[in-house]
């Protein structure tokens, strides 16, 4: 049976389709709001599954599997948050994700108080999320704020050439959401 995830609730495929249509169909909401695919996370891998032995951390980071053999990536992600005053190894819970196997992420806010998220490199439909985003634009859903970035490997390369777009950008946000002002 295919599940699919609506606004952070699982529903069969019957149940999604009659939601969809009924929003559609009596125009309760405006139709931008409403246009949306229905994501079938019946392949997808439950986060729950996914969770280390030593208990989830207060910020999560989504990462392709690809980085997770590169050294200089994951020491350039040490470095970003290191800039904002967080230990990537005692703060950050890391997560390596594959192209194949999608991940449902509708469980997160149930497990515990995640304030923020991060994803580098991974769309919202690649983890049963269901929303419009916006590279750097955090977006608070649940009470967690989900951050999307592009991959490591192209803000390291962007660094790397003394380019600032993508990371002056990330910068930015990081700066609002872990430095607080006194």
């Amino acid at each position: 049976m295919h599940k699919y995830s609506i606004f952070g609730e699982i529903f069969d495929s019957k149940t999604a389709n009659i939601f969809q249509n009924h929003l559609k169909k009596n125009n309760i909401l405006n139709s931008t709001f409403i246009d949306f695919d229905l994501i079938d996370i019946s392949e997808a891998v439950d986060v729950q599954k996914m969770l280390p032995d030593n208990g989830l951390k207060s910020i999560l980071v989504f990462l392709p599997i690809s980085n997770q053999s590169e050294a200089h990536l994951i020491g350039f992600l040490e470095k970003v948050f290191a800039a904002v005053q967080i230990d990537l190894k005692r703060q950050v819970s890391l997560f390596f994700l594959t192209n194949e196997t999608p991940l449902n992420l509708n469980s997160l806010h149930r497990l515990a108080d995640i304030p923020h998220v991060l994803f580098f490199g991974i769309s919202p439909e690649a983890v049963g999320l269901n929303m419009e985003y916006s590279y750097y634009q955090p977006i608070l859903f649940q009470s967690c704020t989900y951050l999307f970035a592009h991959d490591l490997n192209t803000l390291y390369e962007e660094r790397q050439q003394g380019g600032k777009q993508y990371s002056g950008a990330l910068w930015k946000n990081l700066k609002q959401l872990f430095l607080k002002e006194t």
